[in-house]
């Protein structure tokens, strides 16, 4: 009878062991799913937007000329983009703005074909924007198409959110 009670304890010890080996299984199973669930779903402040100025204030062009300010966006800059107003002062005085390129830059300067990714066309005032990718560009105020020279107040930046 001795041999029996003790084959059951024993049977009874095992089967607790099995038990609490998978109990603790399964608590730490739960446990690292709760804690990826809150990792995955934990909410990040946004990133601050970063502003550069590209150009503020007041600029003569010449007749037959043009200013041009140079920037660069880079890699990480998510959303990157220009925005800006002008105005020239005077009546029916009128300037062109362009955002290119530097490859498209020069190839307007050599009076080539130039793409680019923000014409005002001729107009005595406007606003500036472009969403642009990776890369160096020039905003420029062409004056080029005057024999008169043009005061324009200006402003322009970039922004982008830092990645």
């Amino acid at each position: 009878m001795s041999s029996q009670i003790s084959d059951s304890q024993s049977g009874r010890n095992r089967t607790d062991k099995m038990f609490l080996a998978i109990a603790v299984i399964i608590i730490v199973a739960t446990a690292a799913t709760l804690a990826a669930s809150v990792m995955l779903n934990k909410t990040y402040p946004p990133s601050t937007p970063v502003t550069e100025i590209i150009v503020d204030g007041n600029l003569t062009v010449n007749s037959g000329s043009y200013v041009y300010y140079n920037f660069t966006v880079f890699i990480g800059h998510l959303h990157p983009t220009v925005q800006g107003t002008f105005t020239v002062s005077g009546n029916d005085q009128k300037i062109r703005v362009y955002i290119m390129d530097s490859a498209n830059f020069t190839n307007w300067q050599d009076t080539r074909n130039a793409s680019k990714y923000y014409d005002s066309g001729e107009s005595n005032s406007g606003n500036i924007t472009a969403t642009l990718p990776v890369g160096n560009y020039d905003l420029v105020y062409d004056n080029t198409f005057s024999a008169t020279p043009k005061n324009v107040t200006t402003q322009a930046h970039s922004w982008y959110i830092p990645d």
